[in-house]
């Protein structure tokens, strides 16, 4: 089975995605949680190993494009909101 996690992205207001048992959590800086369910492992892998890559290499511009066309195939899927937290 395939789990992937990337922690501290901080890019286009993303701090984490984490993919497990088919379940695509992506958690925004301002603490919105969006889960897309039913995703498969293929569909998102090489999006998810070139966010890391563009890390690592701190090539803004490929996480950026990366992200970009993964939400363009994340349109076609339901997501339901999994949390918010409210800051005061």
């Amino acid at each position: 089975m395939f789990n992937f996690s990337i922690e501290n992205i901080n890019r286009q207001r993303i701090k984490t995605i984490i993919f497990e048992k088919n379940i695509l959590l992506i958690e925004y800086v301002s603490g919105f949680k969006y889960s897309y369910k039913n995703i498969s492992v293929y569909l998102i892998k090489d999006y998810l190993e070139l966010i890391i890559k563009g890390i690592k290499k701190n090539n803004f511009q490929v996480i950026d494009e990366t992200i970009e066309k993964l939400f363009d195939i994340l349109d076609d899927y339901p997501c339901t909101i999994e949390s918010a937290e409210i800051a005061y």
